[in-house]
């Protein structure tokens, strides 16, 4: 199942031309769907900081939901700071209270989380006594906002809302080159290969 997911990113990266390793859009910000030239993020969406971000209320299992918001430019949202862990949570509260997908998974290598964003996983807010893989298999993360406020691991086959997140129109402009996705794309391989 881990190798299966790895490729499945990998995957995403190849079809949809962004960067499992580096959350590279392979685009120019005139390419943005729904983005106009006074707008940082596409219609629908919030900004926080140098990201947009935005809530789907549709169920998914993981690896859907993040094709999902790779056909729309982003990933599954990462979290990297107490500010956009809050800013999360305010979103997904306005909609619902259920556990959403957010972008975290450790199906490369148990243990190892990673953002489906290619980014660190530098800050953590997990439940208490998680991530605890609880009958093997718990390989991707959701956000909790109602009882609890933290994440959780569980199995990538559940159904979630999710939230999508992408870096802004401002951002977009400063994304590396194809042929640096590309030497980004061959590292995750090389990693979920072994």
């Amino acid at each position: 199942m881990s190798l299966l997911l790895c490729w499945a990113v990998m995957a995403l990266h190849l079809a949809t031309g962004v960067d499992a390793a580096s959350g590279v859009v392979n685009t120019t910000e005139e390419e943005v769907e729904g983005v106009d030239s006074q707008s940082p993020c596409p219609a629908g969406w919030h900004q926080n900081e140098h990201r947009c971000f935005s809530f789907y209320p549709v169920w998914a299992t993981w690896a859907t939901a993040e094709s999902y918001c790779s056909q729309h430019r982003g990933n599954l949202v990462s979290v990297h700071s107490p500010g956009q862990q809050m800013f999360v949570q305010d979103l997904v509260r306005r909609h619902t209270y259920q556990p959403v997908w957010i972008g975290g998974y450790d199906a490369a290598l148990e243990g190892m989380w990673l953002w489906s964003d290619g980014s660190a996983v530098d800050d953590v807010y997990w439940e208490e006594d998680e991530p605890s893989n609880s009958g093997q298999g718990e390989n991707c993360m959701e956000l909790h906002t109602g009882g609890g406020q933290g994440w959780n691991d569980v199995s990538c086959g559940e159904l979630r809302f999710y939230v999508c997140s992408m870096e802004t129109r401002s951002s977009l402009a400063a994304l590396p080159s194809q042929k640096e996705a590309d030497e980004r794309g061959r590292i995750v391989l090389a990693h979920c290969l072994g």
